[in-house]
This record gives structure tokens, sequence and C-alpha cells, in this order.
């Protein structure tokens, strides 16, 4: 996942993404007040487990943080860019290196149970 600022930043990472085999399958773009809203900070629209979930998140990790920035940024009226790329290394750095080349930022590969952050390569 990456955060892009102007919509010529997403368009430039979504045609280098599709040079390098990446189907529109593969990618989703949130934006707006109602994307951010789907990231449910409170857990609310998930129910009691979803409130469960945040608050460990909040207690042991970097998750909440990270979800707070981008709605922050999604709110702003900006790009966050999510690709799917398992656990393809190629695939992982040849969507990181779109972002980058686009000018995104505070890039990350979300595993099960690490953040990896790919934004300084």
């Amino acid at each position: 996942m990456g955060l892009l600022d102007k919509e010529e930043n997403l368009q430039q990472s979504l045609a280098t993404l599709k040079q390098a085999g990446f189907g529109s399958e593969r990618y989703d773009v949130l934006h707006g007040e109602q994307d951010a809203g789907s990231l449910d900070l409170t857990g609310d629209a998930h129910g009691l487990r979803g409130h469960l979930i945040r608050a460990l998140q909040a207690a042991s990790s970097y998750d909440l943080d990270h979800v707070r920035r981008h709605a922050e940024h999604l709110r702003a009226g900006h790009y966050v860019l999510a690709v799917a790329v398992g656990v393809d290394e190629d695939a992982k750095q040849q969507a990181a290196d779109a972002m980058r080349a686009a000018g995104g930022g505070f890039i990350n590969y979300y595993a099960e149970n690490y953040i990896e952050s790919l934004s300084d390569r």
C-alpha cells in the first residue's frame, strides 16, 4: 500500500503497474471520505469483534496508526493504492517501485504477522 497525493501520480503508478503486467484485479484505489470511512477506525462497522481487533491493534502494533494515517490522507482528498502481491518478492518490489517513481510515500507491505516499509528503497 502506498499514499499518492494527486490523480496524475496515481495514474502514473497505474500505468507503470500495467506495463509490469498487473491487471486491474490486482489493485484497489481508495479516495475520499467514503473510502476513509470504510477503513472503520473504531471497529463500529464490524461490531464487537471489530472493536476488539482495533483495541488489540492499538495496544500491540503500528497497524492502527497506519489505518489512521491512511484515513487522514483520504479525507484530505488524496489516494491510497493497494496492490495485491501475495508472497511474490518481485511483484512486491515492482509495485513499490511503481509508487515511488510516481512520488508515492508511506509505502508498506502488510504481511500476516509483520509490516515492511518499502518507502526508502
